[in-house]
């Protein structure tokens, strides 16, 4: 009856935090295009502190939740820009961007290039 008392190994622990940032980032992979998305959404979906889940998801993924989510954004939307024929404006809400002027920033700021040199012609 005294189970829950009984301290957890630092592997346990190890383990369970980074179970549950892969339980995160799939999460993320899953919601990605929603713009709503947050650190915050997200700890509310998982019942964690938005401090505790920032701290475990870059010490487990080695980078921190922005960074990965803006990643992720960015990876989808090249290859939408370079497959799917659609616009500048309709990629960035695709991939959870409100203001495609701010997209467009982000997306130069990552890879050098604006998003419409990825749109083949």
């Amino acid at each position: 009856t005294f189970a829950a008392l009984v301290p957890v190994s630092a592997s346990e622990t190890e383990r369970s935090g980074a179970a549950l940032c892969h339980l995160i980032a799939d999460y993320i992979g899953n919601h990605f295009s929603e713009a709503e998305l947050s650190l915050s959404k997200i700890a509310v979906a998982f019942s964690y502190t938005e401090k505790y889940l920032s701290m475990l998801f870059k010490k487990h993924m080695g980078v921190g939740f922005c960074s990965y989510l803006a990643s992720l954004r960015l990876s989808h939307a090249k290859r939408l820009l370079s497959e799917s024929g659609a616009s500048v404006g309709e990629v960035a809400a695709a991939v959870g961007y409100r203001d495609a002027l701010y997209f467009s920033r982000v997306f130069k700021a990552h890879f050098g290039i604006s998003p419409g040199q990825c749109i083949p012609h």
